[in-house]
C-alpha cells in the first residue's frame, strides 16, 4: 500500500490528488464532486492506494473479471481529515496530532473508496455530516468502524455509493445503501455486499446486462424480503398526499430509512432525514401534521455526495423535489402489526374528537406527531425527564407489559410545538391488529391517565394525577437515536 497527505487550504488543492489517481478511478469527476460538496473545515485529505474493498471485489469476481476488458483488482481510498493531523515520514507511517491528548479519530470525517471502473468510480462511502457544505437538519446515522495505519477510526454517517451503471443502477445503491446501515446499526441483519443485492433482486441470476436495465419497486421489496426485513410498500397513488407524507415522516421520524421511487425522472434515492421544522403553516384545518412544517428531505442520491436537501415542491433548477416521491418502501423489523396507516386515523379521532375523557378544543388547530419506538426507550426518556410527569405515571410506565415496539402519538397547540412541549402523549400497541379500533395502553396529559395493561392482568383505569410545578411535558426528540441533529 501507499499513502499521501494532502494538505487542503482551498477547494483547489483537491486537484492534485488527481496526479496520484489512474484514470481508471475518474479523477477529475471525483474532484469536481468533493470541490463543490465538502465543508472547508476539511483540511487533509490521505490517499490510500491497493485497497481491497469487498463491495468492489464481490462485482469483480462475478462480473468485471468476465469481460474483455482489464480491471485492477483493488481500489484507492480517500480519507477526511481536518487540519489537526499529520503523517509522518515513510519510515513509520504513522498519525501525529498537533495536540497530544487527542487521537485520530477526533480529527476524522470519513472515507470514500474509489473503484477502478472508468466511470461511477464513487464506491463504498461514509462521509459525516459536519463534512458536507452547508448540511443542517436531523439525520438517521451509525458508527462506521475502519481500520487505517493501526488506528480504528470511527465516523458516524449514512452510507452511499454510485451506481455502477451496468451491474448495478441507482435502486441497487439505495438497497445497499439501507441495508448496509442496518448491519452496521443493528447486530441482528447480516452484511450484503453490491453484488449480493443484484442477485437478491430475481428469482434467479440474471446475468450479462439485465441488472442495468433498471429495478422496480416490487423487485426492491423483494431485496429487503431477502435480506430478512420486512418491507411495507407505499404508493401515493390511491392514498392522497397527506397520508403518504403522513405516513413517509412517521417512519423516517421512528429511525427508518426509506427506499423512495420517482417515477416520473426512472430514479431511485434513500430518504434519511430532514432539514427542521420552519415551513409556515398556512391553511386552516381541524388538525395538523408534522410533516406540514417540514421544509426539506434529506436524501442520498446516488448522484450527489450524500446529505442532499430536497425541497418540497422542487424548485426551478432541480431535477425532482419531495413532492415527486410516488412510492416508498420501509424495511421493518418484526413485531410491528398496526400499520402507519392506521396510527394516522386514530391520531385524528383522538385529537379532534373527545375520546377517553380527553378533549383538545382549547388546542385550537391541534398538530400531531406520531412515530414508532421501543418501550426501552419510552422508559428511558419518561426516567431521563422525571421532573415533568407525576411519579404515579412513572411507575405505570415502568409497570406496563409493553412489546417491543410502541407507537407514540403526541398532540400539541402551535405554542407548545414551538416550545417543544405538548399537551396529551399516547401510547399505542404497535403489535395490535388493524381491525382494532382503540389498540391503547397509556393516554396520558398533566393532569390524568387513561390506562390499559393490555398486556397484564389490569383492567382499563383512569388515574388522577398531580401536576404541580412541574415542567411541561416536552417532545421526544430522536426516537432510540436514530435522529441525530446535526
Amino acid at each position: 500500500m501507499a499513502y499521501k497527505l494532502f494538505d487542503i487550504g482551498a477547494p483547489a488543492d483537491l486537484e492534485a490528488i488527481g496526479d496520484y489517481l489512474d484514470d481508471a478511478y475518474e479523477p477529475h469527476f471525483v474532484i469536481e464532486q468533493l470541490k463543490a460538496g465538502l465543508d472547508p473545515r476539511c483540511k487533509k485529505v490521505l490517499l490510500e492506494t491497493h485497497y481491497n474493498d469487498k463491495d468492489y471485489r464481490s462485482t469483480y469476481y462475478h462480473y468485471y473479471a468476465k469481460k474483455g476488458y482489464r480491471y485492477a483488482t483493488s481500489c484507492a481510498r480517500l480519507h477526511f481529515f481536518d487540519d489537526r493531523v499529520q503523517l509522518l515520514n515513510r519510515s513509520e507511517l504513522r498519525f501525529a496530532i498537533k495536540e497530544p491528548d487527542e487521537s485520530p479519530n477526533e480529527t476524522y470525517f470519513g472515507y470514500m473508496v474509489l473503484r477502478p471502473t472508468r466511470e461511477n468510480t464513487i464506491g463504498r462511502t461514509v462521509i459525516a455530516p459536519s463534512a458536507i457544505a452547508g448540511f443542517h437538519g436531523a439525520l438517521i446515522q451509525a458508527d462506521h468502524k475502519i481500520h487505517l495505519l493501526g488506528h480504528k477510526l470511527v465516523v458516524a454517517g449514512f452510507p452511499y455509493m454510485s451506481q455502477h451503471a451496468d451491474i448495478s443502477v441507482c435502486a441497487h445503491a439505495a438497497c445497499w445503501s439501507i441495508l448496509r446501515h442496518y448491519s452496521e446499526r443493528f447486530s441482528k441483519y447480516a452484511e450484503f455486499l453490491t453484488y449480493d443485492i443484484t442477485r437478491m433482486a430475481h428469482e434467479f441470476d440474471p446475468g450479462g446486462l439485465v441488472p442495468s436495465t433498471g429495478l422496480h419497486v416490487g423487485h426492491a421489496e423483494r431485496v429487503f424480503a431477502s435480506a430478512g426485513t420486512f418491507p411495507v410498500l407505499v404508493f401515493k397513488k390511491g392514498i392522497g398526499e397527506g397520508l403518504f407524507y403522513n405516513q413517509l415522516f412517521a417512519y423516517l421520524e421512528s429511525g427508518f430509512p426509506l427506499f423512495a421511487e420517482i417515477k416520473r425522472i426512472g430514479h431511485a434515492v434513500t430518504i434519511v432525514g430532514h432539514t427542521g421544522f420552519g415551513r409556515k403553516i398556512t391553511k386552516s384545518a381541524p388538525c395538523h401534521f408534522a410533516y406540514d412544517m417540514v421544509e426539506q428531505l434529506v436524501v442520498v442520491d446516488d448522484n450527489f455526495l450524500p446529505y442532499k436537501a430536497v425541497e418540497r415542491p422542487a424548485g426551478i433548477d432541480d431535477d425532482y423535489g419531495a413532492d415527486d416521491v410516488t412510492a416508498f418502501i420501509v424495511p421493518l423489523p418484526d413485531k410491528i402489526y398496526y400499520p402507519a396507516e392506521n396510527a394516522d386515523t386514530l391520531a385524528v379521532v383522538l385529537a379532534t374528537e373527545e375520546h377517553l375523557g380527553f378533549n383538545h378544543d382549547s388546542l385550537g388547530e391541534p398538530i400531531i406527531r406520531y412515530f414508532l419506538t421501543t418501550a426501552a426507550h419510552l422508559r428511558s426518556f419518561m426516567n431521563k425527564h422525571r421532573s415533568q410527569f407525576d411519579p404515579v405515571l412513572v411507575g405505570i410506565a415502568m409497570e406496563l407489559s409493553l412489546p417491543q415496539f410502541v407507537w407514540v402519538i403526541e398532540i400539541a397547540s402551535p405554542n407548545q410545538w414551538a416550545n417543544g412541549t405538548v399537551a396529551t402523549r399516547v401510547i399505542v400497541d404497535a403489535t395490535a391488529s388493524p381491525a382494532e379500533q382503540l389498540p391503547i395502553f397509556l393516554m396520558h396529559n398533566a393532569a390524568r391517565a387513561y390506562v390499559w395493561d393490555r398486556g397484564g392482568e389490569g383492567a382499563e383505569h383512569y388515574v388522577k394525577l398531580d401536576p404541580g410545578a412541574r415542567a411541561p411535558l416536552s417532545r421526544i426528540d430522536g426516537p432510540d437515536g436514530n435522529l441525530v441533529t446535526h
